[in-house]
């Protein structure tokens, strides 16, 4: 019986910016999203309030894959 199963570790954005973490662990087709930060914009940055990691990845999952959350 062959074994499919496989665990990938996906940064999105905050590796090597503290402010913007966001790792997702993946695991066949369910995800957990762990340390998902936000950052403060500099004066420099006008008119941005927030900065958040890109989550396009997360918006373009197949709809088979499910997201895990826990409070």
């Amino acid at each position: 019986m062959e074994n499919n199963l496989s665990l990938s570790l996906i940064p999105i954005g905050g590796v090597g910016n503290v402010t913007k973490n966001m790792y997702l662990y993946e695991y066949n087709n369910e995800i957990l999203i762990v340390d998902c930060g936000l950052g403060f914009a500099d004066e420099t940055m006008l008119g941005v309030d927030l900065l958040i990691p890109d989550i396009t990845y997360l918006k373009n999952l197949p709809r088979e894959k499910e997201l895990l959350a826990w409070r």
